[in-house]
């Protein structure tokens, strides 16, 4: 009796999953129903996009360093100009008196990145403010800055 009892048991449970549809479990259950209150009119709308920033763009630190000395220079006296920048820049040094042409000098700056120019201020430079103004091509950059100077008797 205990047999047919467990043979008709198992055979029930056979023939229940057996008459299973094999997709059952794979089907997600339906949605909830959409709320009954005349204030909801259905699903959320879908988030907005919000913008981002781009990354912030960061210059490079240039060392660049001009120094004119002295200052305050004599008629026949020499001065010097030094230019601190990475080996092999460009270098444009544009000299100009307080009146006559402007003097160009082209070069490079030294394998210890220091360019120096010495020159006499000619005797018959004319007296007042003058100006060296440096450029220095780096890597397609140009920076620039001037300094002044004073020609005294």
């Amino acid at each position: 009796m205990r047999y047919l009892i467990a043979v008709t048991v198992v055979g029930s449970l056979i023939l229940g999953v057996l008459s299973m549809p094999a997709h059952a479990e794979a089907v997600p259950p339906p949605p909830p129903p959409a709320p009954g209150c005349k204030s909801c009119p259905g699903p959320p709308p879908p988030p907005t996009p919000v913008p981002t920033l781009a990354p912030p763009i960061v210059a490079q630190k240039v060392d660049i360093a001009v120094h004119f000395s002295p200052a305050r220079v004599h008629r026949g006296q020499t001065a010097t100009l030094r230019v601190t920048a990475k080996a092999g820049d460009k270098v444009t040094v544009i000299l100009r008196y307080h009146a006559g042409a402007p003097q160009t000098v082209r070069s490079r700056v030294g394998t210890q990145g220091v360019l120096q120019r010495k020159w006499r201020v000619p005797g018959t430079a004319p007296l007042g403010s003058g100006t060296v103004r440096v450029s220095v091509a780096d890597s397609g950059k140009v920076y620039s800055t001037g300094v002044q100077f004073m020609v005294v008797r």
